[in-house]
């Protein structure tokens, strides 16, 4: 995975393939969902734009991953509109309930 859609795209083919989007407080982006220049099998968003209506719709084709989740507040929160997390400092066990629950 990267922000770069070059590197994503330069990946060989076989290994999975994740664009990460820049936050959008960040970039200053509203349209978070454009398509990526190469297949890709997930998004990759911060925790702040999760509910970003074309990162939902985007879900229809691929799924939504959500960085960086360090709290169960969070996880719980925004487990129901996105398909996966990235965890970081935190108890191991949060990450595993997390996926048993979905």
């Amino acid at each position: 995975m990267s922000f770069s859609t070059r590197t994503v795209a330069a990946l060989p083919k076989g290994l999975m393939r994740g664009q990460l989007i820049q936050p959008s407080e960040i970039s200053g982006e509203t349209n978070l969902a454009e398509p990526p220049t190469a297949p890709v099998d997930y998004l990759a968003c911060h925790i702040s734009d999760a509910d970003n209506a074309p990162l939902q719709f985007a879900r229809r084709d691929v799924p939504l991953i959500i960085w960086t989740v360090k709290d169960e507040t969070t996880c719980e929160a925004l487990s129901a509109i996105t398909d996966s997390q990235i965890f970081e400092g935190f108890d191991p066990a949060l990450a595993k309930r997390h996926i048993l629950n979905t």
